[in-house]
């Protein structure tokens, strides 16, 4: 594991478990075993790593999942599998400890710390842009029978920052297994894709 690596892992686990302010850049780099100058080396400061941090591991989310759909991966999957894939993913991510760790930090801090803040804010806008963006892909392929696709594909974007929303709370904060209502969110999903998909002529 590189010296980077290393930093990645200890401050995950130390933001998580002291929190993102209580956490110095002295305590990373005891911990990790490197000096405060190796840490500049690769950070320039605590608010790039969490930055980085989450630009690393945000391909793994439900947003990178979405915003990483192209035209190819529609054309072959079809409107129903590709939702069903992102449902999987979901679950999948929430099954990985260092997601569920960087979660939690981003969940919590977003209301303290402006770095959180602002990466919660691009999240958010991602999603949103990304579900609008292929609810008109699918439109103009016509797969989908709608009158108003991006406001359709924003409605679709705000369901599922609800979603995240309540898995936080069942999962990040109360503990419980979140595959159960996952399937159950991507369900409600994959039922309306289903009674909007264009009849074949």
């Amino acid at each position: 594991m590189s010296t980077k690596e290393r930093l990645f892992e200890i401050a995950l686990n130390l933001f998580s478990e002291k929190g993102f302010n209580a956490t110095s850049i002295r305590a990373i780099t005891h911990e990790a075993g490197v000096s405060i100058a190796s840490f500049y080396n690769h950070f320039d400061s605590k608010d790039e790593l969490l930055r980085q941090m989450y630009a690393y591991y945000l391909s793994q989310y439900i947003t990178g999942k979405v915003v990483q759909i192209s035209e190819e991966l529609l054309d072959a999957l079809g409107p129903v599998k590709l939702f069903q894939m992102i449902g999987e993913s979901l679950a999948q991510s929430m099954k990985n400890e260092k997601l569920v760790r960087l979660s939690r930090i981003i969940m919590l801090e977003q209301y303290t710390n402006q770095t959180a803040r602002a990466i919660t804010i691009n999240d958010k806008k991602m999603l949103l842009d990304a579900t609008e963006q292929l609810f008109i892909l699918m439109k103009n392929k016509k797969l989908i029978e709608v009158d108003d696709p991006a406001t359709i594909g924003k409605i679709i974007g705000y369901a599922y920052l609800g979603f995240a929303s309540d898995n936080a709370n069942y999962s990040l904060v109360e503990g419980e297994d979140p595959e159960a209502r996952i399937l159950a969110q991507t369900k409600v999903v994959l039922d309306y894709i289903k009674s909007i998909l264009k009849e074949p002529s």
